[in-house]
């Protein structure tokens, strides 16, 4: 298949107007890791094999040199196919609700050198009747099979062809998709949600990208090395590739949201081979290099931070973190002749329960007049979705970003709306009040002027700074000067301090406020509060909102105190 070289695929998001202006996004903040725990499933030795888990964690397949266990409890008890058993498994793949699995053997690993794919949380196996067997791996790089977050498709690369199956018809047919792919052995494939991009790794050559679901491919830019894996996050915009010769087993990335251009992160030094694993969002990063402990890293305001799980391991580790970020298993205890006993450890991730503010708490609007709905800023915590009671007829509601908008077409008196935003620790939830008006025929009256009220618009981020004893939150630029403004200080996921620049805006229309307030003492540009000691190395949020003819306008910062 023909290669073209192409550094820069992905198309370039915009930002929101009205968002956090941190650094586009925010990893994580994790209220703890737990110590890790050996789960061994049963005997299992060699350096073949691999690890794949369901989006949740709770289902794992795990290959080695001699058996394939199963789980779907998240490790608490397994289970082994039968008649399929003493063979090099050399590649697993588990679809995101667990449901499908993959499991590949060539033939210089064990006896059969087939793919193996279970569609019942591995209670039967088979081998696709549309697929090669007896796959080699000398000469053409053997098996290696991946499967979809989203369920949906399965693919499966079997002596250098790529093919692909679907859950149309079970799985059951497996189309071609090509004869040959950019580089003959693949080490491991990476795919995002959907599967429309994956990055394949070479033992020699360069990272090969393809954004029409393996169809065709270009070289992704990240240069020519000895690439053992790659990861990306479920939109395919995150991109990490680990090599083990020039950059000295450095973790290389990008945001193609963002960038073209690859950096390195960390400072893993993979002596030979390693594995990375990333989470959905693209935030948590698992790197396990050979010869080295186990990391994570997590992204915050535009930076990486390295920390040590520990497990060290000498030959060929492998590590998987769960798409939703909450579990990580690794494989690990090779000996240096390569052989001997392995065991499979388990973490779990405990997250910061979620804390949000709306940029509204209630409304009233008349039958097919445009609302303004809200939308959702995070306050502290973390959370993969937001819900709603219901959603108003005629507007629609995102999961994703918290955000309420269209037009009523139904006229209801004032309902109660609950916002809920949840992730594996907890929930927290506001309630939004909205009262639809049926129309009403005006009386006729002699024409009169029109009052133009103009919005309160923001036209520029806000701006926290620190000293070595206050911290500073600035206004922002508004469509209009405002005539009052209010600055609301969060430190993790408590209210410190609101403060009024006058008495011109009721407390009321500061739902956040909480119960410490200040009038007079922010002017109409900024606030400031007393640096606390306890603060430093911490997330702070400033909400800011800003008051003139009628018209108000909400946005919002978070930034880390320096240490």
């Amino acid at each position: 298949m023909k290669r073209v070289k192409h550094p820069f695929l992905a198309t370039v998001i915009l930002a929101s107007t009205i968002s956090f202006n941190s650094a586009s996004f925010v990893s994580p903040s994790f209220a703890s890791v737990s110590t890790a725990s050996t789960i061994t499933p049963g005997t299992f030795v060699g350096s073949a094999g691999r690890i794949a888990t369901s989006s949740d964690g709770q289902t794992i397949l795990l290959g080695s040199k001699t058996s394939l266990f199963f789980s779907t409890d998240g490790g608490l008890t397994w289970s082994s196919p039968t008649g399929i058993q003493s063979q090099g498994w050399e590649s697993v793949a588990v679809s995101g609700n667990g449901e499908v699995m993959l499991a590949g053997a060539p033939q210089s690993l064990g006896t059969n050198g087939n793919v193996y794919l279970s569609t019942d949380h591995g209670i039967h196996w088979s081998v696709p009747a549309s697929l090669p067997t007896n796959a080699l791996i000398t000469g053409n790089g053997g098996v290696t099979v991946v499967a979809t977050l989203d369920n949906k498709k399965v693919f499966a690369i079997v002596e250098g062809s790529y093919f692909v199956a679907t859950e149309a018809d079970a799985f059951a047919s497996w189309t071609l998709l090509a004869s040959s792919l950019p580089q003959s052995f693949v080490y491991q494939m990476a795919l995002s949600f959907d599967g429309q991009t994956q990055l394949l790794c070479h033992n020699t050559g360069t990272i090969d990208i393809s954004i029409d679901g393996g169809r065709t491919w270009n070289d992704s830019g990240a240069g020519t090395d000895y690439w053992v894996s790659c990861a990306l996050s479920a939109d395919g915009t995150k991109q990490f590739v680990m090599p083990i010769n020039t950059y000295g087993g450095r973790v290389k990335w990008r945001d193609t949201s963002l960038s073209s251009s690859w950096s390195t992160i960390g400072s893993l030094n993979s002596k030979f081979f390693g594995s990375i694993s990333v989470s959905s969002d693209g935030l948590t990063l698992l790197a396990a290099p050979d010869g080295a402990n186990t990391y994570l890293l997590t992204y915050s305001g535009g930076g990486w931070t390295q920390s040590d799980l520990g497990q060290s391991s000498d030959y060929y580790p492998d590590a998987v973190i769960s798409a939703n970020g909450t579990t990580i298993y690794k494989r690990s205890g090779f000996t240096a002749g390569h052989g001997g006993g392995s065991r499979l450890s388990k973490w779990t991730l405990s997250l910061n329960a979620p804390f949000f503010v709306l940029s509204s708490y209630g409304e009233t609007r008349t039958v097919s007049t445009v609302a303004t709905g809200f939308t959702a800023f995070s306050a502290g915590g973390d959370f993969s979705t937001y819900s709603i009671s219901a959603v108003p007829p005629g507007m629609s509601f995102s999961t994703a970003t918290g955000s309420l908008s269209g037009t009523p077409s139904v006229a209801a008196p004032s309902t109660t709306y609950t916002v809920t935003a949840t992730n594996a620790t907890g929930s927290f939830a506001r309630n939004f009040i909205l009262l639809v008006e049926a129309p009403t025929v005006p009386p006729v009256v002699a024409p009169q002027a029109i009052v133009y009220v103009p919005p309160m618009t923001p036209e520029g981020a806000p701006e926290v700074t620190f000293s070595s004893s206050s911290v500073t939150c600035s206004l922002g630029k508004y469509s209009q000067s405002p005539k009052s403004a209010v600055f609301t200080l969060i430190v993790e996921n408590q209210t410190v301090l609101t403060r009024f620049s006058n008495r011109v805006l009721p407390m009321w229309l500061v739902p956040w406020a909480g119960e410490t307030v200040d009038f007079g003492s922010a002017t109409l540009t900024s606030a400031e509060w007393t640096l606390q000691k306890a603060w430093k190395g911490k997330r702070v949020t400033c909400i800011t909102l800003a008051y003139a003819n009628n018209a108000t306008g909400s946005t919002s910062i978070t930034a880390e105190v320096p240490n």
